[in-house]
C-alpha cells in the first residue's frame, strides 16, 4: 500500500511551469515503469495529451522543451528503470478513470 498525500498551495504556482514539469515526469516515468509492450504506444499517447493542454493554453512552444529534457534524461530513467506487471499497468489506468476510496475496490478494478 502507498499514501501519497499531496498538499497544494497556491503561493508561487506557475500553470505554464507546473505544465512543464508534470509533463516531462510522465514521460520519464513511462519510461522507467511501463512494460516494454506498452512503452511506445503509452508514451505516445502521453505527450499527444500534454500537447493538447498546450494548445489549449497557446503554450505550444513548452512541449518542445519537455520533449528536449525528458530525451537529455532518458538514459537515467532507462537505468533505474524497474517496470510494473502489465495487469498493474490496467488497473492504474482504470483507476485514473473514476475515484475509488477503498483500497480493495481499486484493486478490483479490470477483474
Amino acid at each position: 500500500d502507498i499514501i501519497v498525500w499531496h498538499e497544494f498551495s497556491a503561493l508561487n504556482r506557475i500553470e505554464r511551469r507546473t505544465h512543464y514539469f508534470h509533463a516531462r515526469n510522465e514521460l520519464l516515468s513511462n519510461l522507467m515503469r511501463t512494460p516494454w509492450p506498452y512503452l511506445i504506444p503509452l508514451g505516445l499517447w502521453r505527450m499527444a495529451s500534454q500537447l493538447r493542454y498546450s494548445l489549449r493554453r497557446r503554450w505550444w512552444t513548452v512541449d518542445f522543451k519537455v520533449w528536449w529534457d525528458a530525451l537529455r534524461m532518458a538514459g537515467a530513467a532507462l537505468r533505474q528503470r524497474r517496470p510494473v506487471r502489465s495487469e498493474t499497468l490496467r488497473r492504474c489506468l482504470l483507476l485514473n478513470r473514476q475515484w475509488v476510496a477503498d483500497p480493495r475496490a481499486a484493486w478490483a478494478l479490470g477483474k
